[in-house]
């Protein structure tokens, strides 16, 4: 069994030029989700933002591909599409540790949405 993290960053896409909060991985996961899936360069947000050696941020992040919008990946409106795709392929949203996690107010990347387990 895995675990994954499902959150939501801003993104600064500099083809468009503009801001999005797309849906992310905490790690590239397996099985079918995988396929919608690319390891992607996590670009600054402003050129004041600055990484410490304590706790760097990762330079790169795994977002969920969708090829239907401008931006090119899932954001937060697509989470019931999201949600439909992980039921319907054998993941599941585990509530519990999600809860824990929530609770004790961990920092992760992004504003974390749930533990997927698969």
């Amino acid at each position: 069994m895995e675990l994954y993290s499902l959150s939501s960053i801003p993104y600064y896409n500099s083809i468009m030029q503009e801001y999005t909060n797309i849906l992310i991985l905490n790690k590239m996961p397996d099985g079918p989700l995988r396929d919608i899936c690319k390891q992607i360069r996590q670009n600054k947000l402003s050129p004041f933002e600055a990484n410490t050696n304590l706790c760097r941020k990762p330079n790169c992040i795994i977002a969920i591909k969708d090829d239907t919008n401008s931006c090119g990946f899932l954001c937060i409106d697509d989470l019931p599409n999201l949600f439909e795709f992980l039921i319907n392929n054998g993941y599941t949203i585990d509530q519990s540790i999600t809860k824990v996690f929530q609770k004790t107010n961990v920092k992760m990347n992004g504003e974390l949405i749930c533990i997927i387990k698969y």
